[in-house]
């Protein structure tokens, strides 16, 4: 149990310029910034302590760890049924770590769940960003925003305070000692997209009375023709970074993989084209361009890699709606919702755990297919 925990905090602060080019027109240019403070995060007090750690790849660690020593709890009430402390040996990295009294089962590996200490205050995150927009606002209702962020979102936070809300499946990963947490796990977070376009218009089209079309048609025709509004968004997102875990790694490694100098970690192409799987020449990674972390070894690929990024995300929609009045006091409504007009497909996350078959395949659609939906709405 944690006390006296601080209350998280985040500090913002932002500066910019904005500058009129027309009547109708105008730019500007921000910085936006924001730091995380005391965040929580988890951490694993029975990880394998540093101190425990061999020479990388020293298979005599990896015994001496791993052999059988008495047990100095066998006897003892209250240890759980299929507790590996219920024996009269038990392994020596048992005993070792900080809290030997609890067991999930047989050590192998850097990092042990047995013990989880949720919500300590000590993790923090940064938010740096340069934000341009371009607003237009014309005399016949048009009105239209271009904006563009480039920007850089770091830290060490976990899924308790990151806002996991599915675009990146694999969230913040957890850490592969929480001893060293300081060395290897501040990274990129997963809502990170270093760029970001996005253009938004809106325009009641010029058909009807008193507009620049059909000004003097007849009541019934203008009730047909005039008064639609045309609503459209288009953004664009590139990717978000990929958290890479392992399989198949020895006995006291890391959970993440190995760069291999000098080798990209992507393959080249269109996503089309990068898909892996029946059919396919080549997945989404370049499997050469990682290896196995060895015992007593942490992986140096991030927890979430900035350069190690999904698909772009690609989003288009649009809408119409128009009023009916029929008399003062009643009217209908009509809107018309067309969601992901091009019918484009924005692929999910590759397959991220390096070693198994799958590795670097996609097999998901993130977004949804071209879904239009109407309503009629009765005002009285």
């Amino acid at each position: 149990m944690q006390y006296n925990d601080l209350v998280p905090y985040q500090q913002q602060w932002n500066f910019g310029i904005e500058r009129s080019l027309a009547q109708d027109m105008s730019f500007s240019v921000n910085y936006v910034g924001s730091h995380g403070v005391h965040l929580p995060y988890s951490v694993r007090p029975s990880d394998l302590l540093p101190s425990e750690f061999g020479a990388v790849g020293s298979a005599s660690q990896v015994a001496y760890l791993e052999a059988q020593v008495p047990n100095p709890f066998y006897g003892a009430t209250g240890i759980a049924p299929g507790s590996l402390l219920l024996n009269p040996t038990v392994q020596r990295a048992q005993l070792l770590n900080p809290f030997p009294e609890f067991s999930a089962g047989a050590i192998s590996s850097i990092a042990n769940g047995a013990v989880i200490t949720n919500y300590i205050d000590e993790a923090s995150a940064t938010y740096n960003s340069l934000q341009a927009s371009w607003v237009v606002h014309r005399e016949n209702g048009l009105v239209g925003t271009a904006t563009y962020i480039w920007s850089k979102n770091l830290g060490d936070a976990t899924d308790q305070t990151d806002g996991n809300d599915g675009l990146d499946p694999t969230g913040a990963p957890g850490f592969q000692d929480s001893y060293l947490i300081h060395q290897f796990e501040h990274s990129t977070l997963f809502t990170d997209a270093p760029q970001r376009i996005a253009v938004a218009v809106t325009y009641p089209l010029p058909f009807g009375t008193g507009k620049l079309f059909g000004s003097h048609i007849a009541h019934w025709a203008n009730q047909v023709v005039g008064g639609w509004t045309v609503n459209s968004i288009v953004e664009v997102n590139s990717g978000f970074p990929i958290g890479l875990t392992v399989t198949g790694n020895p006995a006291f490694s890391g959970t993440r993989p190995m760069y291999v100098a000098g080798v990209k970690g992507l393959t080249s192409g269109s996503t089309h084209h990068r898909l892996g799987g029946a059919g396919q020449t080549q997945g989404y990674f370049n499997k050469a361009g990682f290896a196995l972390p060895q015992s007593f070894q942490l992986g140096d690929v991030p927890r979430l890699a900035g350069n190690l990024r999904g698909p772009l995300t690609f989003e288009d929609d649009a809408s119409v709606d128009k009023y009916f009045p029929i008399r003062e006091d009643l009217g209908i409504d009509f809107r018309g919702e067309f969601f992901n007009v091009l019918n484009k497909v924005d692929f999910g996350l590759p397959a991220a755990t390096f070693g198994a078959a799958a590795f670097g395949n996609i097999t998901s659609q993130y977004n949804l297919p071209r879904n239009v939906q109407l309503s009629v709405k009765l005002h009285f």
